[in-house]
């Protein structure tokens, strides 16, 4: 049994004849299209989109006056870090600002883990108070 199939061209479409097993093998690859452009265009949006909806683009770069609010903040931290005892503010710099664990502290400080992590304790729950 014959089928027809349609190949759409920009400027016209043409009509052909051909067999049912050919027929079944080109509907399946126009699924396969389908489904793919259809994957790629959920996933992707174009620039001219954007433009043509009047949609404004963000910008990655970051405001001025949030970048004066983080710098006070960041000060306000160090003031309140500066206030606390010293064995507070070595724990805090070397755990949040060096990276290290406070068993490493511990470690390189002679002391138990328990304390370490106990000092840290105390300095987050001191810092909170603070800020």
């Amino acid at each position: 049994m014959k089928k027809i199939y349609t190949y759409e061209f920009v400027t016209e479409a043409v009509e052909v004849e051909i067999s049912e097993e050919w027929a079944s093998v080109l509907y399946e690859l126009d699924r396969r299209e389908y489904n793919n452009n259809h994957t790629e265009t959920r996933r992707h949006i174009s620039l001219d989109t954007v433009k043509n909806n009047n949609k404004a683009v963000i910008s990655q770069e970051p405001d001025v006056a949030d970048l004066i609010i983080l710098k006070e903040e960041l000060k306000m931290v160090e003031m309140a870090i500066g206030s606390l005892p010293l064995g507070q503010q070595e724990v805090i710099d070397a755990v949040c600002y060096e990276g290290m664990l406070p068993s490493d502290f511990a470690v390189s400080k002679g002391i138990s883990r328990a304390a370490a992590t106990d000092r840290l304790m105390r300095a987050r729950k001191n810092l909170k108070k603070l800020l």
